[in-house]
């Protein structure tokens, strides 16, 4: 119409790989805490943690000057799979802990991890 031409190419391709392609399995997750949420939160959170091996395990939540302020586990045995443990926001003797920063610190024969988490109320 205009003096331009248009020429369509179909190419088709027909191939296979070469070799066998695979995924690798995803390597395990690390010892340690694995997830801790809600974080900030206000009436309780979850502390998730797995280790290699079926171990002892201390889990605590301390201040920031250090002090203990509430024992989750103490030499609690567990085994080599994906643990939950719920922090409800009270201290050992029973009373609500205070608004602010704290750590829950994990120790097993194997290591120690530890995160932060923030209480709002």
């Amino acid at each position: 119409m205009h003096g331009f031409y248009c020429y369509d190419t179909v190419l088709v391709v027909d191939a296979m790989p070469a070799e066998l392609a695979g995924v690798p399995a995803p390597p395990p997750a690390p010892a340690g805490i694995q997830t801790l949420g809600p974080n900030p939160f206000e009436h309780g959170t979850r502390i998730s943690f797995a280790l290699d091996r079926a171990e002892p395990v201390d889990l605590q939540v301390i201040d920031l000057e250090g002090r203990r302020v509430r024992v989750l586990a103490a030499g609690q045995f567990v085994g080599p799979r994906a643990q939950a443990v719920n922090w409800d926001g009270m201290r050992d003797d029973g009373r609500m802990a205070p608004a602010g920063v704290y750590w829950v610190l994990m120790r097993w024969p194997g290591g120690v991890d530890r995160r932060r988490v923030v209480k709002l109320h």
